[in-house]
This record gives structure tokens, sequence and C-alpha cells, in this order.
């Protein structure tokens, strides 16, 4: 079962977060073989995305993923309120640990 968490995103931001994946049962998912990927839409059925999250397993046997953006990637993302997906895949067989909202708000020059 997949957790649902909300990301808020400042344009021109760092911006970073590590999660546990853990299985049905609750026990933490050892991650070593997987690939990981994640992406916004702007509604869940839709098949083009607005933008790469670009996770990635950061400790597999702690199954820890994080997603870390630079400035230079944040400076594009579009204003407003989505929808995300993480997946991680071995062997062809691939299951969505974390899912929500993303909020990208607009940057504010002083």
């Amino acid at each position: 079962m997949a957790s649902t968490a909300d990301l808020q995103i400042t344009q021109g931001s760092d911006y970073n977060i590590s999660v546990v994946v853990f299985d049905d049962f609750g026990a933490v998912v050892d991650l070593t073989g997987y690939t990981v990927r994640g992406v916004v839409k702007n509604r869940y059925g839709d098949t083009a995305s607005l933008f790469d999250l670009t996770p990635t397993v950061t400790n597999a046997s702690q199954g820890q993923v994080t997603i870390s953006l630079t400035p230079s990637v944040t400076k594009d993302f579009p204003v407003g309120q989505f929808h995300y997906g993480i997946e991680v895949e071995k062997d062809d067989v691939a299951f969505k640990p974390l899912n929500g909202n993303v909020l990208v708000i607009p940057e504010v020059n002083s």
C-alpha cells in the first residue's frame, strides 16, 4: 500500500526530502538492485508528465529514497498544484510506495 505525503516546492530554491520505503507489512524494503523514478503530472491519469523529481536510492539496505533538486532545476517548474508518484522496480516488478500532491509556489525576489 502506498503512503501519501504532500510536497511543497518553491521555484528557484533547493528541495531535499528522504523517505523510507516499507512493504505492506511495515518492514523496510531492501532496495538493492532496484531502480526508482518519480514524475509530476496535472492529473494522475495523464500520459505526459510536467517534470521529473529524479529520485535516487541513497541507502539501499535501509530502503531510503531521496529527492534532491537544485535551484537551477526548480526555477523552471510551473506554479500550481499537481500530483506525483514514486515508483520502484526490480526484475520487471514495480510498486508505488509514495504518492500525493505537489504544490509549487512562485519564487519571491527581494
